[in-house]
């Protein structure tokens, strides 16, 4: 079996990223046993038992086209840990503090970074950001703990603003969609103001002008 698996790493990783996994003996992540423990001031994190005892390693993960790679310690996620997908170079990358996710990244085929967010103590995202194809900066969201929307900037393809307001998340089926609210403020690719749209806490539009 740990042929097969450092085999399975062998093909995805190399180097320096390469030797740090194969050193840990990665076992299957199906065969660890995963409980919750409740921190008071931080909510639950998950727990991960091997053969009845706390876990420390790397365990591995396959899921549909994609391997994924979990750096565990005294029980907890902590550091990162990395999807690799069989069918391109895209990668997402998650980074663990005892137990508790504080960053994660995603890159674009190509090399390049399409998203970043940062996490809170509570595991709750403080800031996510995200790139066009191009590099240059798409979105900035910025979260408050005290409030279930998030406040908005967005620029174009060549690093204009383009629009900023605030949003939230919204139940739509089995889905979670975005909605607009309260004041948007729009701009013409020079950066001069467009126009202002209002919009109620359902996310319809109230009013608009320029």
């Amino acid at each position: 079996m740990k042929f097969i698996l450092t085999a399975a790493i062998d093909f995805l990783l190399s180097g320096e990223l390469f030797a740090q996994f194969t050193a840990s003996d990665p076992i299957p992540y199906k065969e660890l046993k995963e409980s919750e423990q409740k921190i008071s001031a931080s909510g639950d994190i998950k727990i991960y038992h091997y053969h009845g005892e706390l876990f420390t390693g790397v365990a591995i993960e396959k899921k549909l086209a994609s391997y994924f790679l979990y750096r565990i310690k005294n029980s907890k996620k902590h550091g990162k840990s990395s999807q690799y997908p069989l069918t391109n170079k895209a990668k997402n990358e998650w980074e663990y503090q005892k137990g508790m996710l504080c960053h994660t990244r995603g890159w674009y085929a190509d090399g390049g970074l399409k998203s970043e967010a940062k996490f809170n103590r509570k595991s709750r995202v403080k800031v996510d950001k995200e790139w066009h194809r191009n590099g240059q900066l798409n979105q900035i969201n910025k979260h408050s703990p005290s409030s279930s929307g998030y406040k908005v900037n967005r620029y174009s393809n060549k690093g204009e603003i383009s629009e900023k307001g605030k949003e939230i998340y919204v139940e739509s089926g089995r889905k979670m969609v975005r909605k607009k609210i309260g004041k948007w403020i729009y701009y013409n690719r020079h950066g001069k103001r467009k126009k202002i749209e209002i919009y109620d806490q359902n996310g319809q539009l109230d009013s608009s002008k320029k």
